[in-house]
């Protein structure tokens, strides 16, 4: 089920991500309210369009989107998640960090995952059974061992949940890395530590849709994702650290 599965999955992502183009380079010419609502409107056009050509090939199997929730069978073992466009905000201030995640979890677990950036048409892939892949191609993550060395990633939304650890992020984490960066793009940051251009990500997890492929395209690039106590990450997990392995005892501190 896997390859047909991926094959499914790397069509409908090519189809969404070339169809959010048509309006990527105009979207600077119409006001903010215009503008919202014409991402707002091909975000579910592309979401439905995934969600058809998914359930199309597999009709028992469960499918949770941003835009539009959840449909299909709850109690199926197999789940869908997608994101017809991952990194709106870049994508509304014409920002070429975007993609199109879609990936499948057998129970919690996810299994299948591919991200589709249309702008530099880059193309990640990864199953439980083969390495991770950009356009093809395997990717590995760094081999940096010192945070001191390391360019790390973390979310904003950490201090809408938990302040006190965004501030020992910036106070603390800022002064250990060669660099910090706020995350603008979940997916795009996670590939970059897939592609082994970044080192680690600490992200609050609020929705599985936002970091379910990019996991496991970096988790079968050799990198490791855990909670801050350093159980297995599921689609479920919370406060999730991303590492290239090498980093990660000395990430989980600062998301506890």
């Amino acid at each position: 089920m896997l390859e047909e599965a991926l094959e499914v999955a790397i069509e409908a992502a090519k189809f969404a991500g070339k169809s959010s183009l048509e309006v990527f380079d105009t979207l600077e010419l119409f006001s903010v309210q215009k503008k919202q609502d014409i991402i707002r409107e091909k975000e579910i056009t592309l979401e439905r369009e995934i969600r058809r050509r998914l359930a199309e090939r597999f009709p028992d199997h469960h499918i949770v989107g941003e835009e539009e929730g959840t449909v299909g069978d709850e109690q199926s073992a197999c789940t869908w998640y997608i994101d017809p466009i991952d990194g709106t905000g870049n994508f509304s201030r014409g920002i070429p960090q975007y993609g199109v995640s879609v990936a499948l979890a057998d129970h919690d677990r996810i299994v299948m995952g591919v991200i589709y950036q249309p702008v530099r048409e880059q193309l990640f892939t990864a199953t439980i059974e083969d390495v991770a892949r950009m356009n093809g191609n395997p990717i590995r993550v760094s081999q940096r061992h010192w945070l001191s060395e390391s360019d790390i990633y973390y979310t904003d939304n950490i201090g809408t949940h938990a302040p006190e650890l965004l501030a020992k992020i910036v106070q603390s984490l800022r002064a250990k890395t060669l660099a910090l960066h706020s995350v603008s793009c979940t997916s795009y940051d996670l590939s970059l530590v897939a592609l082994g251009k970044a080192d680690g990500l600490l992200k609050w997890a609020e929705h599985p849709w936002g970091f379910a492929a990019a996991g496991l395209i970096v988790e079968k690039a050799g990198g490791k994702l855990t909670d801050e106590k350093g159980a297995e990450w599921t689609v479920k997990t919370e406060r999730l650290v991303v590492s290239n392995g090498l980093l990660h005892d000395e990430l989980m501190p600062y998301l506890r």
